[in-house]
């Protein structure tokens, strides 16, 4: 552990002199000695070298990855390196469905007052509020980036009523068309990449080509811009309301909803209702981790108790996977309890009453043989996963 620790804090010259290798050679010989083990103790040493040896080596892989990168060389595979399964995305039907019936409300309700008011750009607004509905929903407070793009809006609609009444007449070829648009558009493009100004540049890019009336002929009429740019604008602050009142969710709500999702996929898994796939839970939870760390700001100083609650989620779910694909109890006492412990997750109860059943199973004992290893190991995660970390200190 103090080499480990060592070779971490450790600059990189020194990472060289001390290698991952040798550290590895070590947990490779440490698990050897131990793998017989017999008492609780010795198990969870066992497990702890093993995840050490899994760190140190995802560690060296990824800072062999990040020189390949910077060298600008392909990074050298591993003899014994897999094809990629594919990124699994996290999907939330019922989340989907509330923000569809919004998108469905807000349109409709913009189509009603088209018709009932006869406003002969009412089909612009209308067609605007679907944009609005289709690149906004997937944000938990979208007023705040409409506000930003109906700032883009309010810039493209001043460059587009100086290219249509200024610039644009005295254009005749293509060439010259090009010179005169790529200004604005390089001004646009170098906004929307930094992630602060990028809907202000889609403000811009999406309403100079449109009130511009690109065509093959000129077109320019101040009156049909000007009406155009009010339907532009009052669509999205129509936009900004509805969406402020029917598709807004605070960021506590959405951390709850995943961290929601994620136990009842546990509990799933217990009743082996989900895939018996360990890359795939893996992969699932990074995306909901990747989901779940933009909100954690907002949910003030709970958002470190938050990350551990979906660090253990992600422990418990491969623990039960493991257990329920590799444990195969062969006496009764054994059998009821590992379905004691099954139904005790099935139920989310406290981590009280399910760390029972699993003391039970390793009171019953831990099988030397080698067949049995993974079993064991199983049951071993699911024992810290389960465990507050005073208590798995006091254990070691």
């Amino acid at each position: 552990l103090t080499e480990a620790e060592v070779w971490l804090r450790g600059p990189e010259a020194h990472r060289t002199a001390l290698s991952a290798d040798g550290l590895l050679s070590r947990c490779e010989q440490l698990i050897n000695r131990c793998a017989p083990a017999q008492t609780l103790n010795e198990a969870l040493r066992v497990s702890l070298v093993r995840h050490l040896a899994e760190a140190i080596r995802l560690l060296q892989q990824s800072e062999r990855l990040a020189k390949a990168i910077y060298h600008r060389r392909s990074p050298t595979l591993p003899p014994d390196a897999r094809a990629v399964k594919g990124y699994v995305f996290h999907r939330d039907p019922l989340s989907a469905l509330r923000t569809a019936f919004g998108a469905f409300v807000i349109i409709l309700s913009g189509c009603l007052i088209w018709i009932g008011s006869a406003w002969p750009d009412g089909g612009t607004a209308v067609s605007i509020l679907g944009v609005c509905c289709s690149l906004f929903a997937s944000f938990d407070a979208p007023a705040a980036q409409l506000v930003k793009y109906l700032i883009g809006c309010v810039w493209g609609v001043l460059f587009s009523l100086l290219y249509s009444f200024a610039l644009l007449p005295q254009v005749s070829e293509f060439v010259l068309l090009a010179a005169m648009l790529a200004p604005v558009y390089l001004l646009a493009g170098s906004l929307q990449a930094r992630p602060p100004t990028t809907f202000m540049a889609m403000g811009i890019t999406l309403t100079l080509p449109i009130l511009c009336e690109l065509g093959p002929s000129y077109q320019g009429d101040f009156a049909t811009a000007m009406n155009t740019s009010i339907a532009l604008f009052v669509a999205i602050g129509y936009a900004a309301f509805g969406m402020r009142l029917l598709q807004t969710v605070q960021a506590d709500a959405a951390v709850h909803r995943l961290l929601t999702l994620c136990r009842r996929d546990i509990r799933r898994a217990a009743r082996g209702r989900l895939a018996q796939n360990a890359h795939r839970w893996t992969n699932l939870m990074i995306d909901r981790t990747a989901l779940l760390l933009p909100r954690l700001p907002q949910s003030g100083p709970a958002a470190g108790q938050l990350l551990d609650k979906m660090l253990h989620d992600i422990r418990t779910g491969l623990a039960v996977i493991h257990l329920r694909r590799s444990y195969q109890p062969v006496d009764r006492e054994a059998a009821t309890a590992v379905q004691t412990l099954l139904d005790a997750l099935k139920q989310e109860p406290d981590i009280e009453a399910l760390a029972q059943p699993v003391d039970a199973l390793l009171a019953h004992g831990l099988p030397a043989d080698a067949a049995s290893h993974e079993r064991a190991e199983a049951l071993i995660s699911l024992y810290c996963a389960l465990h507050r970390p005073e208590e798995s200190q006091n254990h070691a």
